[in-house]
């Protein structure tokens, strides 16, 4: 059963099959209107049937962009001392081992055969902990991180200590008395 509609014809209701368009009140209630005019609309609440619900509607289009939020502080300045290349050493054509005065440098390799980058011991070249030695791979031979003792000079890498490619930049941090991690593009 759906919902009744009716008009009022000035005498009695009149039930209708849909309502006529709004001219004065509409009432929707269980019980007639008591007091009425000519054209007023009763619609019967209590002949009400309550259907599914009908499917959501589409999603409306996206607001504005709101206003972009301040400018946060800023950051504490950097060490100096850490910078990567402060100095490009001469490309290097042979093995080389580091020393005094290598530090925080880029040492560029070239060479067509396989080269190794040597850390020494801490008692042949004392560098301070926390030393930083960049080593770049030019040429197309593999270049490997090494140490020259390697019983006492501990040289840590994942996945190896061998630069991946050719143009494969890493660098080689003290981190102990006797041992370095090499970070990097390595394989």
């Amino acid at each position: 059963m759906g919902k009744k509609g009716y008009i009022w014809s000035g005498s009695a209701w009149v039930e209708v099959s849909a309502p006529p368009p709004r001219t004065n009140t509409v009432f929707y209630q269980t019980t007639a209107p008591s007091t009425t005019v000519d054209g007023d609309i009763w619609i019967d609440s209590d002949d009400e049937v309550i259907g599914s619900t009908g499917a959501t509607g589409a999603t409306g289009a996206t607001g504005a962009t709101g206003a972009t939020g301040a400018t946060g502080a800023t950051g504490p300045a950097g060490d100096p001392t850490l910078v990567l290349g402060s100095t490009v050493a001469a490309p290097k054509t042979a093995n080389y081992t580091f020393a005094i005065g290598d530090e925080s440098d880029l040492f560029i390799f070239s060479s067509a055969s396989a080269l190794v980058a040597q850390i020494p011991t801490n008692a042949s070249v004392a560098f301070a902990i926390g030393t930083q030695i960049n080593i770049m791979r030019y040429g197309v031979g593999a270049l490997t991180v090494a140490a020259v003792t390697s019983g006492t000079t501990t040289v840590r890498a994942t996945p190896g200590a061998t630069l991946r490619a050719q143009y494969s930049t890493a660098t080689c941090i003290k981190i102990a008395t006797d041992e370095w991690v090499v970070v990097g593009d390595l394989s």
